[in-house]
């Protein structure tokens, strides 16, 4: 006999079906006529008392035999599916039905059966659940099904948790696989609520080989909903968090497609240097079915790690994950998530990452297995290899969700070994110790050798400057560059000190950082008044300092292994006349710097070796 349970407060309709009635041959079932037409019936009684809520109710078929096989290479699956499999799976479709339910061969499986027919798109989700208390079976199963509420976060979807057995009836604590069916109706009620919906969005990511990331969104369509009267002049958007700094400086965007709006034009909100907001300003507001398709940009600054060592530096974890993403707050119909890595780059096997988020705190953003799993099995995450390019396709995304395509980061050559790192490594513990005690012992030996390589910075690279250079020491501390002497250098060799307590970067960040970052040398050039910026200048001004005019930062080395980087040397000028600007127009310029960061590299090693280890 069939049974018809209806949970009117949480909206879920579950119907059982009598499927074991005398077969026709073999282990067959069959509903029969009788069956449908009882469960017409109580379906047509319950759309009669509530049309509307009934019709977004979560509808759920179960029966023992199965309409779908679950064994596609067993001989006698004709033996044992359901008889009138095409009449069930017909009324599945037709009544909206999210999920089947079934057993019979004591199988876990799972599987959609899809229909386009009549121009719709419609998924039924068809599982088998396996048996939980069989005797002498090398495992047993039972499934966990949640069902969020309309008004949560994930808008009636239904999760389908499944526990396996570890011996006979002792089960796992977590589930082995988690799968989730969206509500169906979830979007549409998003798209009324929010008055308008984006046909698609692109969320492009270029990563450069310092770690630096150059962030393109197109949205294609934004489209305003019929009902509503006039859309505000405005859209705003929250670009995704970065582990590193925002140059808001560099937030632009432009029209692409739809509209002429005379006014339109893109600004930056702040809120800390490493998350903020995007407002598009249309220039008017937008009327009934009109739409736009426009675009947003912007630098996220030292946002990645390019290999394990710097991943160690940055961010001190055992996990050695990097990934971009893009969080949403609007109901979009079309999400693509793409990557291009920089060339020579090896980001392995990219994967999907799918996260909650609600907060601005990554770390207690939770994952969601079970989404992960379906873009995963669906192949929603491409990796061309030719183009070392990775795209992440969703449909109809989730709202407070972040959609990621994760990579793990290659391995370095940086592992300092033998006594000349042993010896830097105790240098720089002795260093940093009087640095947090203002113990200032070590002060006229850090002076002196300041003094010494502006001098050879005068004599390799500028002999005709007369004026002033700015010498400053950075060493590597706890994830941190600080500043462990700085003095003002002139051309008659004489130097002055300058103070120097509580200048310090993060890894990575500023000139300094991405020398010490990337083991190169950077040169900053101030730009003119009125000259474009299309990339970040990457200096970090020093508090209380006057912005220098040119800057040349040259990370500082073990002397017997140029992979180990432990310091930099900056040498900078307030005078837009220093001929540091024109250093690179030197005749083998290649060869007078290389040559320079060796001499510096081995008197630098000998003299804070000698002066504080002994």
């Amino acid at each position: 006999m069939e049974v018809s349970r209806y949970y009117e407060k949480e909206n879920v309709w579950l119907y059982a079906f009598d499927s074991a009635s005398r077969p026709w041959f073999g282990a067959n079932g069959a509903v029969r006529a009788p069956g449908f037409a009882r469960f017409y019936r109580e379906y047509r009684k319950l759309s009669d008392a509530s049309a509307s809520k009934f019709g977004r109710a979560v509808k759920i078929l179960a029966l023992h035999h199965h309409p779908l096989p679950v064994s596609y290479d067993a001989k006698h699956q004709r033996f044992l599916t359901l008889t009138d499999t095409g009449t069930l799976l017909g009324i599945a479709l037709s009544r909206e039905v999210d999920l089947i339910l079934h057993g019979h061969e004591h199988v876990q499986a799972r599987s959609v059966f899809r229909s386009t027919m009549s121009g719709r798109e419609r998924d039924v989700h068809v599982v088998s659940v396996g048996s939980a208390t069989k005797d002498k079976c090398e495992n047993n199963w039972f499934n966990l099904i949640d069902i969020g509420d309309e008004g949560d976060i994930d808008e009636g979807d239904i999760v389908l948790s499944v526990y396996q057995s570890k011996d006979r009836f002792t089960f796992a604590e977590s589930p082995s696989s988690v799968h989730t069916i969206p509500n169906r109706f979830a979007f549409g009620r998003w798209q009324d609520s929010a008055g308008y919906h984006i046909h698609e969005i692109a969320s492009v990511t270029t990563l450069t080989g310092d770690g630096d990331s150059f962030r393109i969104v197109e949205c294609e369509r934004v489209t305003i909903g019929e009902s509503n009267s006039t859309y505000p002049a405005s859209y705003r958007a929250k670009l995704p968090t970065t582990t590193g700094y925002l140059d808001f400086g560099l937030v632009d965007g432009s029209l692409l497609r739809g509209l002429t709006l005379p006014g339109f034009h893109v600004e930056a909100k702040e809120q800390s240097a490493q998350s903020g907001d995007v407002v598009v300003h249309y220039g008017r507001g937008l009327n009934p079915r009109e739409f736009a398709s426009f675009e947003y940009h912007w630098w996220a600054v030292n946002a990645f790690a390019m290999d394990e060592w710097q991943f160690r530096m940055k961010y001190d974890l055992e996990d050695m994950t990097e990934w971009t993403h893009y969080l949403v707050n609007d109901p979009i119909e079309q999400l693509t998530v793409v990557v291009q890595f920089p060339d020579g780059f090896d980001p392995g096997t990219p994967e999907v990452r799918v996260m909650k988020f609600d907060s601005g705190d990554l770390e207690k953003w939770a994952r969601v297995p079970g989404v992960e799993e379906q873009l995963r099995s669906s192949g929603a995450l491409r990796y061309i290899e030719a183009l070392n390019v990775a795209s992440l396709r969703v449909n109809r995304p989730k709202r407070g969700y972040s959609y990621a395509i994760e990579w793990r980061v290659p391995p370095s050559a940086h592992n300092p070994q033998g006594p000349e790192a042993v010896q830097i490594q105790d240098t720089l513990g002795k260093l940093c110790q009087a640095r947090s005690y203002r113990d200032r012992r070590y002060e006229p030996t850090l002076h002196d050798l300041l003094g010494t390589v502006g001098r050879l910075f005068r004599t390799k690279l500028i002999p005709d400057w007369a004026g002033d250079l700015d010498m400053n020491f950075f060493v590597f501390d706890q994830r941190k560059l600080v500043m462990v002497s700085s003095v003002i250098t002139k051309a008659s060799g004489v130097f002055v000190s300058r103070p120097h307590e509580g200048y310090e970067f993060p890894f990575g960040a500023g000139l300094c950082g991405k020398a010490f970052k990337t083991n190169e040398h950077r040169l900053f050039i101030r730009r003119a008044e009125g000259e474009p910026l299309l990339e970040p200048d990457y200096y970090l001004p020093l508090p209380g300092r006057p912005d220098p005019a040119v800057v040349l930062t040259m990370p500082l080395r073990n002397p017997a292994d140029p992979t180990h980087v432990y310091g930099v040397i900056e040498c900078s000028a307030d005078s837009p006349r220093c001929p540091l600007t024109e250093v690179k127009s030197l005749p083998g310029y290649v060869q007078v710097l290389s040559n320079l960061r060796g001499t510096i590299d081995i008197l630098c090693f000998e003299q804070l070796t000698r002066a504080i280890l002994t």
